[in-house]
């Protein structure tokens, strides 16, 4: 195998592994997400989303040191507490 050959397979494997990493990115509308999307799908910033999880009722999940949420569930807490003004986000 020369130079080449060996490149492109890298080349179709980094585009392989990529594609496979974004597959469940995109489609964000179920399982959980991290604090990073959430800020995205909320227009709010990453500093604002950690000081509303300072209340105990903000639904989030806690796995060793990472924080996950499920976007439906938090759409649904802000829209309980703040009104309907995002839900339109």
């Amino acid at each position: 195998m020369n130079k080449i050959e060996t490149w492109n397979r890298r080349t179709k494997t980094t585009t392989l592994l990529v594609d496979k990493a974004e597959g469940p990115a995109v489609n964000m509308e179920q399982g959980l997400i991290d604090i990073k999307a959430l800020a995205y799908f909320t227009s709010m910033s990453e500093r604002l989303i950690f000081n509303l999880m300072k209340d105990p009722d903000f639904p989030r999940l806690k796995i060793g040191r990472k924080v996950l949420f499920e976007k439906k569930k938090v759409m649904d807490y802000l829209v309980r507490k703040y009104g309907n003004w995002v839900s339109s986000v």
